[in-house]
């Protein structure tokens, strides 16, 4: 699962980029401040594919020099447990 944060046009793209098979999203979630949430859940197969994905996306957003960042936060199951 990973949660995605930021400006609705940057949350956006996220949500309406080439997400990865298995993927589902839930939102955006838009706000009346500007701002949006995303929640991206991923089986534990297609977890390592939305890692890549969403490096991507900081990558891309960091070579353009966008002011619309998203703040990203992944929860991968711990498998010893």
């Amino acid at each position: 699962m990973a949660l995605v944060t930021g400006q609705r046009r940057a949350v956006t793209a996220v949500a309406e980029g080439d997400l990865p098979d298995g993927v589902a999203a839930l939102g955006p979630v838009l706000a009346p401040d500007g701002s949006a949430r995303l929640v991206l859940r991923a089986p534990h197969a297609a977890e390592e594919a939305l890692s890549a994905y969403l490096l991507a996306v900081r990558r891309t957003s960091t070579a353009r020099k966008d002011e619309d960042i998203v703040s990203i936060r992944m929860r991968i199951p711990d498998p010893t447990v």
